[in-house]
């Protein structure tokens, strides 16, 4: 059976509406990934803030007062302690207690492995991004043709 010129564009109309299709994905799933790497920019902030925070801790005297950041902006006084321990958050809702010294370690290691995160999540993003690019310039080419 010979294909007509009708059944060639039916074709070429499909596989157009396709690559739209797949564009829109890609291009939301781009938002999201973008929307992630934020997250984990904030998270990297506030790891700083709070390895800062027990630096400021560790310098402080039995007794000195210090504002420790609650998050938000938010901040309470208290008092410190001799044996300058803090509780740290494992994950699910579990929490340890921890001397300075392994709580910066601890977040030291949250710290890369946040970094780590945020690298694969810009390789994700360069690697959408491309492929966005490429298929838009199929579709501008086949825009070109009609």
């Amino acid at each position: 059976m010979k294909e007509t010129k009708t059944d060639i564009g039916d074709d070429k109309k499909a596989e157009l509406q396709q690559k739209l299709v797949i564009y829109q994905l890609m291009q939301k799933r781009l938002e999201e990934l973008q929307q992630q790497a934020m997250i984990i920019e904030k998270k990297y902030a506030e790891l700083e803030i709070t390895k800062n925070t027990i630096s400021d801790l560790e310098k402080s005297k039995a007794g000195n007062e210090l504002f420790f950041p609650l998050g938000s902006g938010v901040y309470a006084k208290g008092s410190v302690h001799e044996d300058k321990t803090v509780m740290v958050e494992l994950g699910a809702g579990l929490v340890s207690v921890k001397d300075t010294k392994s709580a910066r370690d601890f977040l030291d290691k949250t710290k890369q492995d946040i970094e780590e995160s945020g690298k694969n999540m810009e390789n994700e993003i360069r690697t959408t991004a491309e492929k966005i690019n490429a298929i838009a310039h199929e579709l501008q080419a086949a825009a070109g043709q009609t």
